[in-house]
């Protein structure tokens, strides 16, 4: 994909946003991808992920999970409604991670939460996992960020 990106770039002089649309990657990666050189790419993509060594406890319990609702990893979309809300201790975090590192490339999401990036750092009370996390669920995403008093609460005829 790097060689793609730098081919697009240099002779065709196209920007990162046409080359994303083209690729059909997020721009930020053709970014990187354009500050990177041959040699960087090349360590970047030789260095071994130590989150799968770290989850690889996980995968009975995510093939399991998978086994059970065999449509789960069919589905083209996934909804998960008020993500983050609660505290989350670090093994249902893993095991969340590890079942979206499964689906996040051929699965949509729609995910709502009230919570920013930085307070799912502390709900999962793991940055590394929070950051790897976000970062599945991001790829390739439309981010629609909703401001104002909440539907649930205006449409209330009563409080209790």
């Amino acid at each position: 994909m790097w060689y793609k990106v730098k081919e697009l770039s240099e002779e065709n002089s196209y920007s990162c946003n046409k080359i994303a649309g083209i690729l059909g990657i997020d721009r930020r990666t053709v970014s990187r991808y354009l500050s990177m050189s041959e040699g960087e790419f090349i360590d970047f993509i030789s260095k071994p992920r130590v989150y799968k060594r770290l989850l690889s406890v996980y995968h009975p319990d995510v093939k399991k999970m998978l086994k059970v609702d065999q449509d789960l990893p069919a589905a083209q979309l996934i909804v998960i409604d008020d993500l983050m809300n609660i505290a989350v201790n670090r093994e249902e975090g893993n095991l969340l991670f590890a079942f979206v590192n499964c689906v996040y490339e051929s699965t949509s999401f729609i995910i709502t939460t009230n919570k920013s990036p930085a307070q799912w750092a502390r709900s999962l009370d793991d940055e590394v996992l929070a950051t790897a996390l976000l970062d599945r669920l991001l790829y390739k995403c439309e981010l629609i960020q909703l401001s104002g008093k909440s539907y649930r609460m205006q449409n209330r005829k009563t409080i209790f």
